[in-house]
């Protein structure tokens, strides 16, 4: 997850709280006390050896197996590590009538004939089918502590990335309101935070931490910080670079409180305007391992009040802007300019108003969104200004009636980052 955020110059986060202190693998059902789950979950526990309502919390507590009892073969327990998620006389339950409708799911409960789930080390210790020389201990899906400053991998063997336990309130930095007035979302100008970071924070980062290769440690630096707190960043961004120094990926962090108390929808705001802001805070040009802006593009010609009289082809003429999408600046710290000479460009339309999408040069299937694998759909940018693309629309292949004309911008060798217009014209026939 670190190699590919890094080697591909994206910008990522974990939302908000004690960053990757939790581990999901699926079927994992659990809260905490923090969030204001004081007994995790309420659920039916009559697929967890139980009956009427009740918590589960396989999170915190021990991870559970599916487990049966099979008459005249004895107890069953799953290993879907294995791919062995239910024994292979319960096929059938799969299906509801002769017609093959399928349940998806095997029958719940405690007797002879159901199924229900049961801590990992007793689940597996009653199976007749263990393997020689193994053992399952009641495993967690939790990292702990040690979780961010293992997906961080930077400082030394004493002193790494750390979450702290610490509340109190952080306050609202310049960068933190430069946030607010750039996307009109009101920011208080203190928050609370209870979970703060720092880079250089006491102890290792797990077991692991002295072997090879993650002693091979990465770079990282607080590139932004957005809230303040007492004792560390509240909310921030760090820059994180590959032990070469050769490519570099952002991962905003946010200490923000609980959704209890901050709210859910506050923070999933915060989490996205904070991720698509260091976006272009990377970009300043002063930073080195910056990430490349995409520009704005914007068809010019035709338009939707253009008046296509039976053409056999048209000019679509199209250019960009280097500022964010909405014409501003990328950031208060000014507008960047790029190499308009990597730029490519990929032009398509759709007869059925966005169901499907055809590439323009040749009527092939396109895909919005994806880069395309072949040079032949890929145009490239050929002069400084305007570009003009001739499209052909032959009048039995596009007769009368509205079409959307898309572009997508994209630049050389790059996935990710693209930028896009479409319009709507109406061809006259």
């Amino acid at each position: 997850l670190r190699n590919g955020i890094v080697e591909s110059a994206c910008v990522y986060t974990s939302m908000t709280g004690f960053s990757y202190y939790y581990i999901g693998v699926g079927n994992d059902i659990g809260y905490d006390v923090a969030n204001g789950y004081p007994y995790s979950i309420p659920c039916d526990q009559t697929p967890h050896y139980g009956s009427g309502a009740g918590f589960v919390d396989t999170i915190t507590r021990p991870r559970k197996l599916a487990m049966t009892y099979l008459g005249g073969v004895g107890w069953w327990s799953g290993m879907p590590w294995l791919g062995e998620l239910y024994p292979d006389s319960m096929a059938p339950t799969f299906f509801d009538d002769s017609e093959g409708s399928v349940r998806g799911n095997l029958p719940a409960g405690n007797t002879v004939g159901t199924v229900f789930q049961y801590a990992a080390n007793t689940a597996y210790l009653v199976s007749p089918r263990r393997a020689y020389g193994t053992q399952i201990n009641n495993h967690h899906q939790r990292t702990w502590v040690n979780g961010c400053a293992s997906f961080f991998n930077i400082g030394t063997s004493s002193s790494c990335f750390r979450h702290l336990f610490s509340g109190g309130d952080a306050t609202l930095t310049d960068a933190g309101d430069e946030v607010a007035e750039s996307y009109n979302m009101t920011m208080p100008e203190t928050a609370p935070v209870s979970r703060p970071f720092v880079l250089n924070g006491p102890g290792a980062g797990g077991i692991h931490w002295n072997q090879a290769p993650y002693s091979t440690r990465y770079k990282g630096s607080l590139f932004q910080t957005y809230y303040d707190h007492p004792h560390g960043a509240g909310a921030g961004l760090i820059k994180l670079s590959n032990p070469a120094e050769t490519k570099a990926g952002y991962v905003v962090v946010n200490g923000i409180d609980r959704a209890v108390e901050s709210g859910s929808s506050f923070i999933a705001k915060w989490a996205v305007l904070s991720l698509v802001h260091s976006y272009l805070e990377a970009g300043a040009l002063e930073n080195t391992l910056r990430i490349p802006q995409a520009p704005r593009i914007e068809i010019e010609a035709p338009t939707d009040i253009t008046e296509l009289q039976s053409p056999a082809e048209i000019d679509v003429r199209f250019g960009v802007d280097w500022t964010r999408w909405d014409g501003e600046p990328y950031t208060q710290n000014g507008t960047y300019l790029e190499d308009e000479g990597e730029l490519q460009y990929v032009v398509m339309y759709s007869k059925d108003n966005g169901f499907s999408y055809q590439h323009c040069i040749d009527g092939s299937p396109a895909t919005p969104g994806y880069r395309p694998g072949g040079a032949l759909y890929l145009e490239p940018d050929r002069v400084v200004g305007d570009e003009v693309f001739t499209w052909a629309v032959p009048p039995n292949e596009f007769p009368e009636g509205s079409y959307l004309l898309r572009i997508e911008c994209f630049r050389e060798g790059a996935q990710v980052h693209y930028a896009w217009h479409q319009t709507r014209i109406y061809i006259q026939r």
